[in-house]
């Protein structure tokens, strides 16, 4: 589909003001992605590579050089499975619509939605997806999503994956950031994300309790003390 075409992918990330969407959404309890799906806490974090910024003009652009102006783009989801899941996805639908796409959002219940997600042939031209990650480390991260034959994935990057599997073997850590590094730069480049935004959890707590969130987002209850 029109997807395909690495100026359609890259014009659908600079076509999604990402600030707002945090702010309108989230209510500032979210932030904009770095352009790749690891967050700044994760082992091989890239702090050279940065969000797309907001530009639908260059987005409309991109469109018209591709030929894809007036295309449709179906977009699969689910709603009720992550926090806003439905409003985002739709939010993002019209961002899309309004650079000159027409975008199909299909919403499937979650058994199905996993169902398409992990059957390349049922996926669309795109598919929306959380991600999380409690190991901290790219591998998870990228093994399932950015990888050439991973659960989440959806290209067929022989450079991107040989780098990912070169980077699972490698004991050496500087060499093995330098990999992921490479790995984050040739993803962001080539868009095969939209990437959106990094939500933060938020939790409530009795005034009696002491205890801090963690940064993996487990809740360990041995962790937390009571005035």
């Amino acid at each position: 589909g029109p997807t395909k075409d690495v100026r359609v992918r890259q014009a659908l990330n600079y076509a999604v003001d990402k600030t707002t969407l945090a702010e309108a959404l989230f209510e500032g309890y979210a932030k904009v992605t770095h352009g790749q799906l690891l967050s700044p806490t994760f082992f091989g974090f890239n702090k050279d590579v940065g969000a797309y910024p907001y530009d639908p003009a260059k987005a409309k652009k991109l469109l018209k050089a591709a030929g894809a102006t007036g295309k449709t783009i179906e977009l699969i989801a689910t709603a009720g499975r992550w926090l806003k899941d439905r409003e985002l996805v739709e939010s993002v639908a019209a961002y899309w619509d309004a650079v000159g796409v027409k975008t199909k959002v299909r919403i499937f219940e979650f058994s199905e939605y996993l169902n398409r997600l992990f059957d390349r042939k049922s996926r669309g031209d795109g598919i929306f997806v959380v991600a999380s990650n409690e190991l901290l480390d790219a591998d998870k991260t990228f093994s399932a999503y950015y990888q050439k034959g991973g659960i989440g994935s959806s290209n067929t990057d022989s450079q991107l994956a040989s780098l990912i599997d070169e980077a699972r073997s490698e004991t050496n850590e500087s060499k093995r950031s330098s990999l992921y590094h490479k790995a984050v730069k040739r993803a962001h480049d080539n868009a095969y994300f939209v990437w959106l935004l990094n939500i933060e959890d938020i939790y409530g707590l009795s005034d009696r309790m002491q205890w801090r969130g963690r940064v993996d987002a487990k809740i360990l209850v041995s962790e937390m003390r009571f005035k």
